[in-house]
């Protein structure tokens, strides 16, 4: 560590932990974002799936595949996953005209951090969907159609 690059009156113990926190603090609140939007997402889906038990029941029945189903649901998600990345995306390029005011040294709309969030957004969302999906397929057709 360079002494001239530590701030008066701070210690050098007191700088990197202050260096710490600036880059640390954004890094946790992002990981508990993408974690509660993944968890918000299998809510949704799996609660979508557990109400149309019956409507799976007799795709089963009808003979669709437990992969027939797993894809009717991740394409479910990924409609999710599109429109909510279409909107954020939307959104991100209206506020940069607020924020660019407080941004230095970074240009207000930077495409790699923009399509990696929104491809790390889709990956998550398609992750939290496999579960409903899985859970879906392996439905017995008559179980369900005895649900109702």
């Amino acid at each position: 560590m360079y002494v001239d690059s530590i701030p008066d009156g701070l210690s050098a113990n007191e700088a990197v932990l202050g260096r710490t926190l600036t880059r640390g603090l954004p890094a946790s609140l992002m990981s508990l974002a993408v974690f509660l939007a993944a968890i918000g997402v299998y809510a949704v889906i799996a609660h979508a799936t557990l109400q149309r038990t019956a409507e799976i029941g007799v795709r089963m029945a009808m003979g669709a595949k437990p992969f027939d189903i797993v894809n009717l649901v991740l394409r479910e998600g990924l409609w999710l996953a599109g429109v909510g990345v279409g909107i954020g995306l939307a959104g991100a390029f209206a506020i940069t005209r607020v924020l660019s005011g407080l941004l230095y040294g970074v240009k207000p709309i930077d495409p790699f951090t923009l399509s990696a969030t929104s491809v790390v957004l889709v990956l998550v969302i398609l992750m939290s969907c496999c579960v409903p999906a899985i859970r879906a397929a392996r439905v017995q057709p008559v179980a369900a159609l005895r649900h109702q």
